[in-house]
């Protein structure tokens, strides 16, 4: 039903994934599904917490670093992708940006 390259299922809304939107200067917005999660450490006995938010999705929706991804209500720049396993898949570390426009 489902070949090695389509990854529709693992990055499905109704299976668990994120609605988002990469914004890009000079481009349509577009929509994909991504998969939505932080990361923290904590420091300083406890007193600060570094959390990093990172988003997979599939490769093709072709997010890059300095474009601008919207999750929720939420805007976030991205600072790095990665390509994940054989590049069908990867994976950005998010900065927050504040509220949606």
């Amino acid at each position: 039903m489902f070949g090695d390259d389509d990854l529709s299922l693992f990055f499905d809304a109704n299976e668990g994934g994120t609605a988002c939107t990469r914004i890009r200067a000079g481009e349509f917005d577009l929509p994909f599904t991504g998969n939505f999660g932080a990361e923290g450490d904590d420091g300083f006995d406890g007193h600060a917490q570094d959390v990093q938010r990172r988003l997979q999705f599939p490769t093709a929706c072709d997010v890059r670093r300095g474009d601008m991804v919207v999750i929720g209500a939420l805007q976030f720049g991205v600072e790095r992708v990665d390509p994940l396993n054989d590049g069908a898949e990867s994976t950005a570390i998010l900065l927050p940006r504040g509220p949606a426009a």
